[in-house]
């Protein structure tokens, strides 16, 4: 079928956090109501629904998949997870309260050496500049996993958006080569459906393929409003996680950092 009229649907950004606030990590029965405006369908009833959406490049939910449930079990096995990472130290963000910004350390430099290559092409601006007075948002460490999960499984009294919180990142570089220290190769093993091969519902162009970001959020993790360049495919393996999406024609209206910004493409 068709998607509806004016899919996906929409609603002024206002009326959407007044209803919920992102701080609030509670699903009440008293919320009013939930702002859903994607089509969610179920595999693999759903497939051929799914399939037309992607082909006409529009947003859309899959729900039990059983490639992604597959997954999940694993995941979810006693001791899983720390026998798949060991005792390698990954990404790890930190911040003195439940806000995420993304930012890039700026740079003094300006010449090729301070491009990054991607493919043979060249990626970002050459240039990082902070604006006065700008400090950094969030703090970048390593750490095991164990270690993240030490911090991250805690009971809601010492949870709060004023609270300390960190944010974990395994990568799987895959063609893109060595990307990140202690990269995830396996999650390519892990995550089948998102391996870069034909006949992948998730992956448009599966040679385009900018590796497998994972992350693992504490209660209450905000990401800051930002726009990312390519298509993202997002599978949610474990909790829950509300987004907020806004159609590529409001971008003019998101305030948006320039790109010379330690947080470019992301909203002031």
């Amino acid at each position: 079928p068709k998607p509806p009229h004016n899919y996906p649907y929409a609603w002024p950004i206002m009326d959407v956090l007044q209803n919920w606030s992102p701080d609030d990590t509670s699903t009440s029965k008293n919320t009013r109501h939930v702002h859903q405006g994607l089509c969610v369908f179920t595999m693999p009833h759903d497939y051929n629904k799914a399939l037309t959406y992607r082909h006409l490049e529009l947003p859309f939910i899959t729900r039990n998949d059983p490639e992604v449930a597959a997954t999940v079990e694993r995941w979810n096995a006693p001791g899983y997870m720390e026998r798949l990472m060991n005792d390698v130290q990954h990404r790890t963000e930190y911040s003195i309260n439940n806000h995420f910004m993304y930012w890039m350390r700026p740079n003094t430099k300006f010449g090729n050496n301070n491009k990054k290559r991607h493919r043979g092409q060249l990626r970002g601006p050459s240039r990082i500049t902070a604006p006065a007075n700008w400090s950094q948002p969030t703090e970048m460490m390593r750490m095991p996993y164990a270690e993240w999960l030490q911090h991250a499984n805690v009971t809601d009294d010492k949870l709060g958006p004023e609270k300390e919180h960190w944010y974990y990142r395994l990568i799987g570089c895959g063609k893109m080569g060595s990307c990140d220290k202690g990269s995830s190769e396996y999650l390519f093993d892990e995550l089948t459906f998102f391996q870069p091969k034909p006949n992948q519902l998730y992956l448009v162009e599966p040679t385009q393929q900018k590796g497998i970001h994972c992350r693992f959020g504490m209660k209450g993790v905000i990401a800051e409003n930002h726009f990312d360049g390519s298509r993202n495919s997002i599978a949610l393996l474990g909790g829950q996680r509300r987004y907020i999406l806004s159609h590529p024609n409001q971008c003019p209206k998101l305030s948006l950092f320039p790109k010379e910004h330690p947080s470019a493409r992301h909203s002031a």
